[in-house]
C-alpha cells in the first residue's frame, strides 16, 4: 500500500509555519488617515534591528505604555509626556507621522513610517538604522 507523503508533508510545511510571532490578529488594514489613527492605543511588543538582516523578531512589552490621538491633533504618550500634538505627512509613496514637543509647534521630534489596521497599530522609527518598531492594539 502506497501511503501519500508528498500531500502530508506540504500540509506539515504550511501549518508549522508562520511569522506572526506576536499572535495579534490585525484585521483591514486601513488608509494611513487621521480619523483611523483616532483613539487610545496600549502597547503591546517591539523590535530592535539585529544588525544581520535578518527576520524581525517582536518581544512583548508589559503594556503599560498607552497612546492616544485626538481628533483635534492632540497627542498623549504615558511614556513621555514631552510630546503633545501630532501631524501625517505624505512623504513619496509613505505616510510618516510626525510628534512634536509642547511648545515646538514647526519642529518635529520624532518620525515614524505606520502601519494601521483595525486593532493594530505599528510605528517604525526612521532613526533607526537596522530597524526598530513598536506595535500598538486598539482600546475599546
Amino acid at each position: 500500500m502506497k501511503f501519500p507523503l508528498l500531500p502530508v508533508c506540504l500540509l506539515f510545511i504550511l501549518t508549522a509555519c508562520s511569522k506572526d510571532h506576536d499572535g495579534v490578529i490585525d484585521g483591514a488594514a486601513l488608509p494611513k488617515q487621521s480619523q483611523y489613527l483616532q483613539g487610545s492605543w496600549k502597547s503591546y511588543s517591539y523590535y530592535e534591528g539585529t544588525g544581520n538582516g535578518g527576520e524581525k523578531i517582536w518581544n512583548l512589552t508589559d503594556g503599560s505604555t498607552r497612546i492616544t490621538f485626538g481628533a483635534d491633533s492632540t497627542y498623549t504618550n504615558t511614556s513621555d509626556p514631552a510630546y503633545d500634538h501630532f501631524i501625517l505627512r505624505a512623504l513619496g509613496t509613505d505616510t510618516i507621522l510626525q510628534v512634536y514637543a509642547k511648545g515646538q509647534p514647526g519642529r518635529d521630534t520624532g518620525n515614524f513610517f505606520i502601519s494601521i489596521n483595525t486593532n493594530t497599530l505599528t510605528l517604525g522609527s526612521r532613526l533607526c538604522i537596522e530597524g526598530c518598531g513598536e506595535k500598538y492594539v486598539r482600546l475599546q
